[in-house]
């Protein structure tokens, strides 16, 4: 194969080299399917992900649902293929996977810009990462109307969701604290069981409305827009008691010197790399 793919290709260094090696096996990208044609993935990008699929899995047995339902989810993109596979690999039971440890682990298709608020509540940077990820692999990801996000805008809209939610998050602590609500903003009460139905939804919640409607406007309450419900005061409420304000006041600090890399060539990687400093820390004691 080496040879004949060295004699039909012009000479180079590349070539010499591996020409002497002689290790060399020339796999063509396959085409993508035409633009009227109702499939997922051609016959040939078929082909090419169960080759590295079997591959990255090597004695681990995938199901034919397994397999069918993976690459369904992920599309032609074989880097995130072999990322999926390790991790489905590494949590096998009885040395197969099975379409439900798929369905279990590995994230939809279609990404939504939804899960950027639960993470930045849980404090976990990998969902948004993933987001960040998805939308440069070509995998279709989604704002709060359901409309497709380009590439060249997501890590925009992200910067300056996380960017809000920690403006809200900061000002709701100390808020709490001026009307004596500083013992209710912690993760030991919010996380007691029925905490929304029992606490904060007939106690804590009605009260902080009324006060923050007299404290408006605010990054809670911006002028012209209506106020926030109380259902999404509570996730807000909920999520600032994971984090602490010195962790909040340099998760901004950091944001400041970041958003000007934003306007560059590097947008996704800035912005990676500020997510995981602010959401993987962890959690600090008091102010």
């Amino acid at each position: 194969v080496i040879g004949a793919w060295c004699r039909s290709r012009p000479k180079g260094p590349l070539v010499s080299a591996v020409g002497a090696a002689g290790t060399f096996e020339w796999l063509p990208a396959p085409e993508t399917p035409k633009p009227w044609d109702d499939v997922d993935l051609s016959e040939d990008q078929e082909r090419v992900l169960r080759g590295i699929l079997a591959r990255v899995a090597g004695d681990v047995k995938f199901t034919e649902n397994a397999q069918k339902l993976l690459m369904d989810r992920l599309g032609y993109a074989p880097r995130l293929l072999v990322h999926e596979t390790r991790k489905l690999v590494a949590a096998h039971v009885d040395n197969t996977v099975d379409e439900a440890l798929v369905t279990a682990l590995c994230f939809p298709k279609e990404r939504s810009l939804e899960a950027v608020k639960d993470a930045v509540f849980a404090r976990r940077p990998a969902p948004i990462l993933d987001l960040l990820a998805a939308v440069e692999a070509g995998i279709p990801v989604r704002d709060w109307r359901g409309q497709l996000v380009t590439a060249e805008g997501v890590s925009n809209v992200i910067a300056g969701q996380v960017g809000l939610l920690c403006q809200q998050m900061l000002y709701l602590r100390r808020f709490a604290v001026r009307i004596g609500m500083e013992r209710e903003i912690t993760p030991e009460r919010t996380s007691e069981k029925r905490w929304y139905p029992y606490q904060f939804k007939n106690g804590i919640g009605p009260t902080l409305l009324e006060h923050l409607k007299d404290d408006a406007p605010s990054p809670i309450k911006a002028p012209g827009k209506k106020p926030m419900s109380l259902f999404a005061l509570g996730h807000l409420f909920k999520g600032a008691s994971r984090w602490a304000d010195g962790d909040l006041v340099d998760a901004l600090a950091r944001f400041g010197e970041m958003e000007p890399g934003l306007r560059g060539g590097m947008a996704s990687e800035e912005l990676s790399v500020w997510l995981a400093r602010a959401l993987g820390n962890t959690p600090q004691r008091g102010s």
